[in-house]
């Protein structure tokens, strides 16, 4: 008799579904941040990510 993988696939598709969510609403919540305050918003992301990458490569 074969192990039943059905818990294990159905958790693991939880999950990706719950990342996917979260990942969505991230993207809604930054939309919303640059229709309210336009460009502001978004430059401030990008000096966010460059300063990451360049403590990442340090």
């Amino acid at each position: 008799m074969e192990p039943d993988n059905r818990e294990g696939i159905d958790g693991l598709d939880a999950q990706q579904t719950e990342e996917l969510e979260a990942t969505r609403t991230v993207q809604a919540n930054e939309a919303m941040d640059d229709a309210f305050y336009g460009n502001q918003a978004q430059n401030e992301r990008d000096m966010l990510n460059a300063a990451e990458v360049n403590r990442n490569q340090s």
